[in-house]
């Protein structure tokens, strides 16, 4: 979801059609402990103007391997994150844990609401499946449960995130929580310049993201080991 009308299009990222959607690196799949040193943004400073109407408040367009801008709009505005925050959510973990480590359900990640992947508390699901109810409908039960198995609790997972965007040489960009949602009293926003090179670096560093972005439909099983 982009709410607000924050826009992030990339050239081969969410486009299997398009050209360079596989990463030359050829790096493994998950839980690789990958801390490569980002070197790519935007161009922004030699994105010629357009006459281009685009009616989102921020939108960026940007080549894939050179990253020249093509089209830029208040693509350093501050903006909410939305369900866009889940690709940091995803990064993070996968730059933590294996694919076929195992999570467990907490109450709390079945309360939070709005889009989820339907978890039941106890279940118990490996990280590689949970990534796809993370990325597929933006299960903010999901976001709060791998959080949880990487950190212990949300709160420190947010730590994480905001410590992984510094990282990467991103100044705009601040985290309050794995899913995206809005909460009363706290700001929680980014760029479509900071997206768009969080969005790059983990398409290029992982090809479990590239995978489960690629994919148009996921069966998960329920594991209802609870008691």
């Amino acid at each position: 979801l982009f709410v607000l009308g924050l826009v992030v299009l990339i050239f081969g990222i969410f486009n299997k059609n398009a050209v360079s959607v596989v990463s030359p690196l050829g790096q493994g799949v998950g839980g690789d402990k990958i801390y490569r040193a980002n070197d790519w943004f935007p161009k922004l400073d030699e994105y010629p103007q357009s006459n281009v109407d685009v009616s989102a408040e921020s939108a960026i367009l940007v080549d894939y391997d050179s990253g020249e801008v093509i089209f830029a709009k208040g693509a350093k505005d501050r903006m909410p994150v939305a369900s866009t925050v889940k690709i940091m959510t995803a990064l993070v973990a996968l730059e933590r844990k294996k694919l076929m480590d195992e999570f467990t359900v907490s109450k709390g990640a079945t309360e939070v609401g709005e889009d989820t992947m339907g978890l039941s508390e106890g279940e118990v699901l490996r990280f590689g499946d949970l990534m796809y109810g993370l990325l597929l409908p933006s299960g903010n039960d999901v976001a709060v449960t791998i959080a949880e198995g990487v950190d212990g609790t949300e709160d420190m997972f947010v730590v994480s995130m905001n410590k992984k965007a510094e990282s990467l040489g991103l100044v705009d960009t601040k985290f309050i929580n794995a899913s995206g949602l809005d909460v009363d009293g706290e700001r929680q926003y980014s760029t479509a310049f900071d997206l768009a090179t969080i969005a790059r670096f983990t398409w290029e560093n992982h090809k479990e993201f590239r995978r489960v972005s690629e994919t148009d439909y996921k069966f998960i099983e329920a594991t209802n080991t609870h008691k």
